[in-house]
């Protein structure tokens, strides 16, 4: 805040003339880096700048673990989406904790389905052995969604299972291929009939 009152929290040109004057973006302590206070509060225009000069955007902090779990937790919307097209891991969190772990506590569904759009593991667990779905709330349209996307990676495998003992089994098969609704498709062997 300055003289006059004016708050300058979350404010780009603020910190684009700190990053000139030679601030540092990354601090070698246990302190929040300005990453991790962009994500957490939104300032997704900082954080776009911050990236721009260079920042590693899977930098952790042991209490904090990474800006892109950080911008899940806090669930700012926008920061998880710069930060997954900046290239974030998207399975790196706090300690064996997800992104998608902290995503599934909350209501948010848009973040749940951008992480698992960038490859989330389903199937991770958390120090208490726990999956994204188990940390859901039981109900929720979160829980349904991953219980929804579960099911198309269990289906998936198994189509997958069935092809390499099909063509293990049955040499003189041959790939059948249909789709599914929602962009599944798999590949089934079907024996050849002359």
């Amino acid at each position: 805040i300055d003289q006059k009152g004016q708050q300058f929290s979350g404010s780009a040109s603020c910190v684009q003339l700190l990053l000139e004057y030679g601030a540092k973006i990354q601090w070698e302590t246990c302190f929040p880096s300005p990453t991790h206070e962009a994500a957490s509060r939104g300032h997704s225009d900082c954080l776009q700048l911050l990236i721009s000069w260079g920042i590693e955007v899977d930098l952790y902090v042991p209490h904090l673990g990474t800006p892109l779990y950080v911008a899940c937790f806090s669930q700012q919307k926008q920061c998880v989406h710069k930060l997954l097209h900046s290239g974030a891991n998207v399975q790196k969190g706090k300690f064996l904790e997800t992104p998608l772990h902290a995503a599934a506590r909350l209501p948010n569904t848009e973040i749940v389905n951008m992480l698992l759009e960038f490859g989330a593991n389903i199937n991770a667990k958390n120090s208490e052995f726990e999956r994204p779905v188990d940390v859901a709330v039981s109900s929720s349209l979160v829980e349904k969604i991953l219980l929804l996307h579960e099911g198309k990676v269990c289906i998936c495998s198994f189509f997958v299972a069935i092809e390499f003992w099909m063509a293990a089994s049955h040499p003189s098969c041959f790939f059948f291929s249909f789709s599914f609704p929602s962009s599944f498709s798999f590949s089934v062997l079907r024996k050849h009939i002359y």
